[in-house]
């Protein structure tokens, strides 16, 4: 049987497409492959960040070495060439890290789905960084005789039959299988050498982001000779950052790269990769399809700068349309209590600053200015307005904000 399969695949082989990635000028429709023809047994499993870890000198010094160990990883495809912008490529991920594997070959979504398993045999392949970014593949040598690169060598990608030979499906294929590895990027550390090591690779999403060039008619990539490009990609930026930290990386053959860009705060979800080259360090974000990219413009009570009131924060929660944090805005119309030994304050809003029924919210065992505890009894009074972060419940018959609350602002 496995002769069968070897044979149908080298039939495949010999009639493939060339394809060109967003390198090359002759890209073409990606189309399902034969898949593995590998049987491999699960042995001397390793962690992707136990490999990344023991070859951590050619990853970070761009050069490559061939793994010889009998030595294997397992992780869920989160990132493929379902809408051609990780074209080529597949990004790998398990509990601990993510690797990029680089095959030379089109239509990898039909074979491995997002969410799908696979067990990858690494005896044999190479592993090495190309702008720090960690690849499994083969070796690629420079033919341009006009680069100054000509007959270099560096990392590459993987051939068809290697891809075939090195890797086995587990299960099937479900994006349910990512809602536990996907994190929420953190911003306040996208310079940190540290969270650079540990988070490249992974899928990740950035909330709270809006496209600096988005006018209603930019796109994500237009190949027009008039956006730079970089390795036939466009580079978009955001708002609310500087280009050099952070950029969207869309192939000008991606499927939608000629979508307008949103044109309103976004949560954007991603392979989260990392270029450095000298002085230069730059998240890259590569969505994998146009969906990647959510509208997260904030409602009425999502958000501090637009917090509901007293009447709309009790009428909401009637109305069951509420879930998780809200922001509300009201005026302290009553203190039960200021616990100094346990930091919190039990304390009631309303509209008006009156205690008439009905019309309050108990701030049930609420922490102070940035969920710092409580220190004296006067650092609240009645007749200030604060704006209060947390999540509504109902306590014999009684609406309040549950413990786990905090001020947002006082005044």
């Amino acid at each position: 049987m496995k002769q069968i399969r070897f044979i149908e695949f080298i039939i495949l082989l010999v009639g493939g497409i060339l394809l060109a990635s967003c390198m090359g000028k002759d890209y073409a429709e990606p189309n399902p492959g034969e898949g593995s023809i590998a049987d491999i047994e699960e042995l001397n499993l390793k962690t992707i960040k136990q490999v990344k870890d023991k070859y951590a000198i050619p990853i970070s010094t761009n050069s490559y070495q061939q793994i010889k160990e009998n030595i294997q990883i397992k992780g869920y495809v989160t990132g493929n060439d379902i809408e051609g912008n990780l074209y080529q490529q597949i990004s790998l991920q398990d509990e601990t890290g993510a690797i990029i594997l680089s095959v030379a070959k089109g239509g990898l979504s039909g074979e491995v789905g997002l969410g799908q398993q696979i067990l990858l045999n690494l005896k044999d392949l190479y592993i090495g960084g190309y702008g720090g970014m960690a690849e499994i593949g083969g070796v690629y040598t420079n033919t341009n005789s006009s680069s100054s690169n000509y007959g270099n060598h560096s990392i590459g990608r993987m051939d068809r039959y290697q891809w075939a030979s090195h890797f086995t499906k587990i299960g099937e294929a479900s994006e349910a299988n990512l809602k536990k590895l996907v994190q929420v990027f953190k911003t306040d550390s996208m310079t940190n050498a540290k969270y650079i090591k540990e988070k490249t690779g992974m899928l990740m999403t950035i909330n709270s982001v809006s496209f600096k060039d988005a006018d209603g008619s930019n796109t994500y990539a237009p190949n027009n000779k008039i956006e730079p490009q970089f390795g036939g990609c466009v580079h978009r930026e955001f708002k609310e950052y500087p280009s050099t930290d952070i950029v969207v990386r869309t192939s000008t053959f991606a499927d939608f790269a000629s979508n307008p860009l949103p044109t309103t705060k976004l949560a954007i979800t991603g392979v989260f990769s990392h270029y450095s080259l000298g002085k230069n360090s730059t998240w890259q974000i590569l969505m994998r399809r146009a969906g990647d990219a959510v509208d997260a413009t904030p409602q009425k009570g999502q958000d501090a700068s637009d917090p509901f009131s007293v009447t709309e924060a009790l009428a909401a929660f009637k109305a069951g349309t509420l879930s998780g944090n809200i922001y509300v805005k009201g005026i302290i119309a009553q203190i039960d209590e200021v616990s100094t030994s346990y930091g919190n304050a039990q304390y009631w809003i309303s509209d008006d600053g009156k205690t008439t029924a009905g019309t309050m919210i108990e701030v049930w065992r609420g922490k102070y200015l940035n969920n710092a505890k409580f220190t004296a009894a006067d650092q609240i009074k009645v007749g200030q307005t604060v704006t209060v972060m947390g999540t509504l419940k109902e306590h014999n018959g009684t609406i309040e904000f549950d413990q786990g609350n905090y001020i947002i602002s006082i005044k």
